[in-house]
């Protein structure tokens, strides 16, 4: 992917803040937009389809094409995005090419989710699994440089990216985790009146 040749593993689940560092040029943006590329096949700079792959000056004989693997969980159970451009080795026995693929985790071996889909519906699949749309995540998650700020945005642009954020199921559940403590709170004031 881009400026990445060789495999690449980043875990990005530790707890909290995570930061990358490193010097000019070395990745960082990149470690991003494949995040982005993983699970919208977009990116966050508008860049055309053609320059996604790694750049033809990185590319030596073991050059077999751009995959770029995502797991994350949802409700528990593991996912696996695998998003290929061109790619002519396999993904887990199946042929990379240009396809987007779906697994899930059943059993320990990962699960084929979208043998008949076509790349649309895997995209759907994937929006609703994570909840949030490629535009509220790069203005709620990524913020990247160079990019269009939430504050730069039309009124309308921002009531309809709020209007998302708040529908967004981990914002659901705050409120709700909110509401019960709020009630507990309220019974014990009532409690200790009494």
């Amino acid at each position: 992917f881009r400026s990445f040749m060789l495999p690449q593993v980043f875990n990005l689940n530790n707890p909290g803040i995570n930061f990358i560092r490193g010097k000019n040029g070395a990745g960082k943006s990149t470690i991003i937009e494949s995040l982005v590329w993983a699970l919208y096949g977009d990116n966050m700079k508008g860049t055309k389809k053609d320059r996604i792959p790694t750049k033809k000056e990185y590319r030596d004989k073991r050059f077999v094409g751009t995959r770029v693997l995502l797991t994350f969980e949802c409700n528990d159970i593991p996912y696996m995005i695998a998003r290929h451009i061109g790619y002519k080795n396999t993904t887990l026995e199946l042929k990379g090419d240009s396809k987007l693929m779906l697994f899930k985790e059943l059993n320990g071996a990962w699960d084929l989710q979208t043998e008949k889909l076509h790349n649309d519906d895997v995209q759907e699949t994937i929006n609703q699994l994570i909840g949030i749309d490629y535009k509220t995540f790069l203005n709620s998650v990524v913020l990247g440089q160079k990019m269009k700020r939430l504050v730069e945005s039309s009124g309308p642009e921002k009531r309809e990216l709020f209007e998302k954020l708040f529908d967004v199921w981990f914002v659901k559940d705050a409120k709700e985790r909110a509401k019960v403590k709020k009630k507990q709170a309220e019974d014990k004031l009532i409690d200790n009146v009494d």
